[in-house]
């Protein structure tokens, strides 16, 4: 695989560009909670990753919405969609389409589901 410079230089200036959070404890801690929110909701919602629970779970507690390509990975009701483009590209000749959502926690429904939790 050859080496492309330029474009390592520009995903770096990307990177850059973007606002992190660090993974706290109650973060880590509330994507487990959320799993199991996401359990008891449906038997449907046991296969979304940990790594979309602790972006979640980040989401939810810093009051930021996601980016997204995949918005199956925030079900509704517990994430709401403000908006979504269709994003066309070409690759190949041929017209591609990606559906980006931006989508954001519904705090007071994940908040009122763990209030109301099943005992663990």
């Amino acid at each position: 695989m050859e080496q492309d410079p330029e474009k390592e230089k520009k995903v770096i200036q990307l990177l850059d560009s973007l606002y992190s959070f660090q993974l706290v404890n109650r973060i880590v801690k509330g994507a487990g909670i959320l799993g199991s929110l996401y359990k008891e909701e449906s038997q449907d919602l046991r296969n979304i990753s940990l790594a979309d629970k602790l972006i979640a779970m980040t989401s939810a507690v810093n009051n930021t919405p996601i980016v997204t390509a995949n918005m199956r990975d925030y079900p509704s009701p517990f994430f709401h969609c403000i908006t979504h483009h269709n994003l066309i590209y070409q690759k190949n000749n041929t017209d591609k389409m990606i559906d980006i959502g931006v989508i954001k926690a519904n705090y007071p429904y994940i908040t009122h589901k763990f209030n109301n939790r099943k005992s663990l």
